[in-house]
């Protein structure tokens, strides 16, 4: 066994706690506040996902520092201050009055919520609990309101030109090399994505500004022109300098994000540069600097790669693929927190809830039963394979752990299974029966088990593709001769002789196919042809013995009729 094997957290914990040692600043801050691992998120419609693989991320990072007992924390804040910048797609006529405005500042689309902003934010972190992500909520616009970033606001527009240098550094002539680095809500039109700062007086702390009818093509500013405190909510940073701004006001030792932000030039570039040189902190893990003789040297570190589905990038705005809290709908939380952690950041994960919904469930069941052994076994935990599913299971569980394996069905079974029962209760008394599962097995391990039939349950009904969905067929079949008649009469002969025990059936099949010198292939196909009219189908021998040879019976009866 190496002696630095690690699973990915526990590796970026031992790094993250290098780069602590090394910066007093840093200590000082966990002494304080803990590690705070953080994201953000700006709610600008149905959040998707894809972003909820960089909050499984941090938040076990969080997890693995609690584990050996430090005070891990994750904090997922609202960028509620930005400005609606693209019509959303519901009520975009009633939206219109409000694009350039901040989010916090419009109102929500349902009923019940104070913004636009904490409606959508909501209705992804609702779902934490369930998926098993342990998150402190913020507000990004509540910081900028309660005055938390009037220290980095002052520092930042005292030393404006020193942003618009590094802006220079990375990007040449760009708009940030000219302007102030910040933008302050119109006074009169309340909107905040068609103002610019032109101008800072340092003795009176007043930023100059005015509202621009064409700065953007997205909104239309009002033309005001005025002087105004950037304290207290009356303004924000851009983007760039707001992240930069970020570290040090919270108390941030670890941000990591997509690699669209950690690209060359990309946002991470410019805020590593901003928290170093203006605000006098050194960026969260997973970035690094060096100084030099000619200043400092810069490392954006590892970012996280896409969630994709059907290789498609998740995207919030453009309301494309699967919702973050639409996924609770179509498997439980565990398997999604799951999906979202098990790989290491710098892997994408492709995932086709579809088709590919039922591999996630084989792996987790194969890393599930692994924990199990490894549990009753530890000589298991030398073997790699066995230690990173170990670390896995530990991580990303939700809810309460077993002293044994719990029941598990597979998830092509349990899918059958759900379309041949009415509920899920007649599917569970169908498995003992069956000896499928214990008779006597506790209730609170068979919760988990009723939990994921109920969701295989809701995935054959909204989801699953034709090629899944099982039901025999009530017509007759075209042109059917007497070898068929003999083959059909030698299946009924089987199944009843069987008397639904599945080792017999299968022996019986093995000697029908055998007799009519059929390929296993092609016995099966005739057989989907006869039942359900189709070329494929569920496992037979489950099936028939499940649903009971009378149904099947009848049938192939009435084909031969």
């Amino acid at each position: 066994m190496a002696k630095d094997r690690k699973f990915w957290a526990d590796r970026y914990v031992e790094l993250l706690q290098k780069k602590v040692d090394q910066e007093l600043i840093l200590k000082d801050i966990i002494k304080e506040k803990g590690y705070i691992c953080y994201d953000e998120k700006t709610p600008s419609g149905t959040i998707h996902i894809g972003s909820g693989r960089g909050w499984v991320i941090h938040d076990t990072v969080a997890r693995a520092l609690r584990d050996i007992g430090l005070n891990g924390r994750f904090i997922l804040s609202a960028d509620d201050f930005d400005p609606m910048d693209a019509l959303p797609l519901i009520k975009s006529d009633f939206y219109k009055q409000y694009m350039g405005i901040p989010f916090k500042y419009i109102p929500s689309p349902v009923d019940g919520y104070a913004s636009y902003a904490d409606y959508y934010f909501e209705e992804a972190t609702s779902k934490f609990d369930e998926y098993g992500i342990e998150a402190e909520l913020e507000s990004t616009g509540n910081h900028y309101i309660n005055g938390d970033f009037n220290k980095t606001i002052k520092l930042a527009l005292d030393n404006a030109d020193k942003i618009q240098e590094i802006f220079t550094r990375f990007y040449s002539n760009t708009v940030m090399s000219k302007k102030l680095p910040f933008n302050p809500i119109c006074e009169k039109c309340n909107k905040i994505g068609t103002t610019i700062g032109y101008k800072w007086n340092k003795e009176e702390e007043k930023v100059s500004y005015r509202c621009s009818p064409d700065l953007v093509e997205w909104a239309t500013g009002c033309g005001h022109e005025g002087m105004i405190s950037p304290y207290n909510g009356n303004g924000k940073f851009p983007w760039k300098v707001e992240w930069a701004a970020k570290w040090p006001t919270i108390g941030v030792v670890f941000e990591t994000a997509g690699k669209d932000h950690f690209s060359a030039g990309g946002s991470r570039d410019i805020s590593i540069a901003i928290a170093r040189e203006v605000f006098d902190f050194p960026p969260p893990f997973p970035s690094s600097y060096k100084k030099t003789e000619n200043g400092y040297k810069y490392k954006v570190g590892e970012a996280y790669e896409f969630f994709t589905i059907d290789g498609a990038k998740m995207s919030t705005s453009k309301g494309s693929g699967f919702s973050f809290a639409e996924m609770g709908n179509f498997a439980p939380g565990h398997i999604i927190k799951y999906l979202l952690a098990r790989k290491r950041p710098k892997s994408t994960i492709e995932f086709d809830p579809i088709d590919g919904l039922g591999d996630v469930y084989r792996d987790y069941d194969k890393t599930e039963k692994m924990y199990y052994e490894a549990i009753m076994d530890k000589k298991l935990l030398e073997n790699d394979v066995y230690f990173n599913a170990h670390r896995l299971f530990q991580l990303c569980y939700v809810g309460k752990f077993y002293d044994e394996l719990p029941p598990q069905i597979e998830f092509k079974f349990g899918v059958m299974l759900v379309q041949i029962t009415d509920t899920t209760e007649q599917a569970i008394e169908r498995l003992k029966e069956k000896g499928h599962i214990d008779s006597d097995v506790g209730e609170d391990k068979l919760d988990r088990l009723k939990l994921r039939l109920n969701f295989l349950r809701k995935w054959v009904k909204d989801l699953a593709p034709e090629d899944k969905i099982i039901k025999i067929s009530s017509g007759k079949i075209k042109n059917i001769g007497e070898m068929d008649k003999k083959f059909i009469t030698d299946v009924i002969t089987t199944i009843r002789e069987s008397n639904n025990d599945e080792n017999k059936l299968r022996e019986g099949f093995r000697t029908v196919y055998s007799n009519h010198n059929l390929s296993p292939s092609d016995f099966h196909s005739k057989i989907y042809k006869f039942l359900f009219n189709k070329n494929s189908g569920p496992r037979l021998v489950p099936y028939i013995v499940y649903t009971g040879e009378k149904k099947i019976i009848d049938r192939f009866e009435f084909l031969i009729k």
